[in-house]
This record gives structure tokens, C-alpha cells and sequence, in this order.
């Protein structure tokens, strides 16, 4: 389990950083489809399965961008 916690948070680190600094064809407002902010704005909400939910979302509004 914690090694795909650990997984995850190396790819959406990667995966922010890539975007911001400008290493992928996509645009940067393309960050607030990136788990790591997902996961910062559902932290305080008491839903549970906060990764689930911030990582669907992630990969939905990455298919749609791309």
C-alpha cells in the first residue's frame, strides 16, 4: 500500500513540475488537473477516499485536455 502511495506522489510531483517548467506540450493552467492540488483543496473536507476522488479527477481532465 505505501509503496503506491509512494508511486503516485513521485509521478504527480514529476508530473507538476514537467508542466510548469514548460518540459510537456501542455499548457500550464494544465496544473489544476494535477493530483497534489487536488489533493490540497480535498484535505479538509471529511470525504473519505480523498486520493481515489483527487486521482480520477486528475486523469478525467487530463483525457479531455488531451
Amino acid at each position: 500500500m505505501f509503496a503506491g502511495y509512494a508511486g503516485l506522489l513521485v509521478f504527480v510531483v514529476t508530473l507538476f513540475v514537467m508542466v510548469v517548467s514548460g518540459g510537456t506540450s501542455l499548457p500550464v493552467w494544465a496544473c489544476v488537473f494535477n493530483t497534489l492540488v487536488m489533493m490540497i483543496v480535498l484535505l479538509p473536507t471529511k470525504l473519505p477516499a480523498k486520493g481515489n476522488i483527487a486521482g480520477a479527477l486528475m486523469f478525467l481532465g487530463l483525457i479531455f485536455l488531451i
